[in-house]
């Protein structure tokens, strides 16, 4: 958090492996990789960390966005 608020993102990404798993998600949007976060909560099988993923894109993730509902469209049908 601290290499985050400081705009050091390439610092902030190696600490990510010491992230508990139920806080990965949310370092990783932090940090702005919001793809790799919507893969991971996509991984874990959690609907609600797909859902703050999709929370924290803008108008310019139009991609990013299409990407997460469809994953959450795989997730309702299983």
């Amino acid at each position: 958090e601290v290499c985050a608020k400081h705009g050091n993102m390439k610092e902030a990404m190696k600490y990510l492996v010491k992230v508990s798993p139920e806080q990965k998600v949310k370092c990783l949007v932090k940090v702005g990789e919001r793809k790799k976060a919507a893969e991971t909560a996509f991984e874990n099988k959690n609907e609600e960390e797909l859902s703050y993923v999709l929370s924290k894109c803008g108008p310019s993730d139009k991609q990013l966005v299409d990407t997460i509902r469809g994953m959450k469209q795989q997730m309702s049908r299983r």
